[in-house]
């Protein structure tokens, strides 16, 4: 990724380009690495993005994304890969040096190996609200910007169409259609621009999560009910706090 930016900036190339894109579409690499509760590394996402703005205040994106998480495991570590495909639609409105954008995402993360197929699909799929607003001064290459995302996953799995007794085990189709919006994130982040095409950002994100979690052995069967037999419901409540630092090249 840098070279490839130290080769677009260089004057050779900016005077013949091999290659020249249409002024409304944008080709980003981004590198991102997060740190927990700002004591220890977490991840790398590297993600690969295209968008087309047809208008000024719209823009359309498309992403792959890579995750590789640091994970430790008797007294070693090693890299949990993860993979994410999302598509968006991007609504802006800018006065003076203010910017608002609401963002609507739609997002598919396949699963690892190894879940229960009566509790998750192969992927995960997701659909995330953003609201952002974000300040540029005109002769300080800096972007403070703060934001809300919600996450409302799509596919979650129904608890009434699983086994309530051992006796009905194997003879059950789970339903993947349970909507649920799981989590919450407050954003706040500085964007450091060196150019046109390349930007760091350091951000913090405070994340607010509910689950209502489905607790299902692999044969399908609800293991939550109470003395009476009657379905008991959970929601659990998480906080998490992460921050990072983000390179993004973008031509």
């Amino acid at each position: 990724v840098c070279a490839f930016s130290l080769l677009y900036d260089d004057k050779t190339v900016k005077k013949n380009p091999p290659f020249r894109l249409p002024k409304n579409i944008q080709i980003s690499v981004t590198e991102d690495a997060w740190f927990k509760e700002f004591r220890s590394f977490d991840r790398l996402n590297t993600m690969f993005g295209l968008t087309y703005r047809p208008l000024k205040y719209l823009r359309f994106g498309a992403s792959y994304g890579l995750t590789a998480i640091y994970k430790k495991k008797d007294g070693g570590h090693y890299w949990d890969y993860r993979h994410r495909f999302s598509a968006d639609v991007t609504g802006s409105y800018a006065v003076g040096g203010w910017n608002f954008s609401l963002t609507e995402r739609f997002q598919a993360a396949p699963r690892p190996d190894g879940y229960n197929p009566y509790k998750y699909q192969k992927a995960d799929y997701a659909l995330r609200t953003r609201i952002a607003a974000s300040y540029r001064f005109n002769k300080v290459p800096l972007e403070p910007l703060v934001s809300v995302d919600m996450r409302t996953l799509l596919n979650g799995v129904d608890p009434n169409s699983l086994a309530f007794t051992p006796e009905q085990a194997g003879n059950v189709t789970p339903r993947f259609n349970k909507l649920a919006c799981d989590r919450f994130r407050f954003q706040g982040a500085l964007t450091y621009r060196i150019d046109k095409h390349n930007a760091f950002q350091l951000y913090y994100n405070f994340d607010f999560g509910v689950d209502h979690p489905v607790k299902v052995n692999d044969q399908g069967v609800l293991e939550q009910f109470d003395s009476n037999g009657n379905l008991l419901r959970f929601t659990d409540k998480s906080y998490a706090s992460t921050a990072g630092l983000t390179y993004k090249f973008s031509i």
